[in-house]
């Protein structure tokens, strides 16, 4: 029966590695997230979860009506704090002042170079991803969560990071540790619709 209890592995959390939250987490902002950590030290943590929509389809070219590119830009919820603000997570290597995340991901940078990628022949839309809002802990939070079994932290997958399937990324993490994790992979969002 212990394999069904969830409890968080020995990964220490750091900038770079992902938050997967366990199945049983209830939290309406965090149920069922992958959350990318862009900071993790003594005075607090943040993060941008890379697997949830906004309710409304809205692109980045509604904000930014004089984008050229006819390809309309998702944006995504990238958590529940200071959702005005725009944050681009990226692999782009020439990005001016793009802060690095480690596998070659970075977040932000000078937004003229942004706008300018956008507008090029050769923009790839698998290169970058745009959230509003971010995911922050209090000193000593985070751990306390994770002591909690409220996450699972993992190493990052760049590929995963930037999946055009976001409803994926959350049982695709868990499923990728292997062992109990497979198993509550599965587990069902509803267990009493089943």
């Amino acid at each position: 029966m212990k394999i069904f209890q969830i409890e968080a592995n020995d990964i220490v959390p750091c900038k770079g590695r992902i938050l997967i939250s366990s199945p049983f987490l209830m939290d309406y902002n965090f149920s069922r997230s992958v959350i990318l950590l862009v900071q993790h030290s003594d005075d607090g943590s943040m993060g941008i979860v890379i697997n949830k929509g906004l309710i409304y389809n809205i692109t980045l070219n509604d904000i930014f009506p004089d984008i050229k590119s006819k390809v309309k830009i998702p944006l995504f919820k990238g958590g529940p704090l200071a959702r005005n603000s725009l944050f681009y997570i990226h692999k782009l290597d020439f990005i001016h002042n793009a802060i690095p995340l480690g596998d070659g991901v970075f977040i932000n940078g000078d937004f003229n170079d942004i706008m300018n990628y956008i507008d090029r022949d050769d923009y790839n839309q698998n290169n970058i991803k745009f959230f509003c809002g971010y995911a922050s802990w209090q000193i000593g939070q985070l751990q306390r969560e994770i002591n909690e079994n409220s996450w699972i932290v993992s190493s990052s997958n760049r590929e995963l990071i930037f999946d055009d399937k976001p409803n994926d990324i959350w049982g695709i993490s868990l499923d990728s540790l292997g062992g109990k994790y497979s198993i509550w992979a599965k587990y069902p969002k509803y267990p009493i619709l089943n």
